[in-house]
């Protein structure tokens, strides 16, 4: 005979995995007081606005920015493409700035 399901306790719980927004606004405060701010910060909002994981990240280059296609007068396009497998397919994603 099956033993009956164990409840499992709320402290026993997989922690959470995400930040909530009070928590990144403290993280990119922290980032302006670093040695170099405009990139930390400019960063943080990157990684945080399109959810991207720290390798991709540390993936971005100069060649994912595109100068001469532009949304606003001022402001590049950034193209990030997100190589993931499923099972033996490669798929491959844009963003952009909507």
């Amino acid at each position: 005979m099956p033993s009956p399901p164990l409840k499992i306790h709320s402290i026993e719980r997989r922690p959470r995995e995400f930040l909530y927004p009070h928590e990144i606004t403290a993280l990119i405060q922290a980032a302006e007081q670093s040695r170099n701010p405009q990139r930390d910060s400019t960063l943080l909002m990157l990684t945080f606005c399109h959810a991207l994981q720290p390798i991709e990240v540390v993936a971005l280059t100069w060649q994912h920015i595109n100068f001469a296609e532009k949304f606003e007068p001022f402001l590049p396009t950034l193209t990030i493409y997100r190589n993931r497998r499923r099972g033996c397919i490669e798929t491959i994603k844009s963003y952009t700035k909507q």
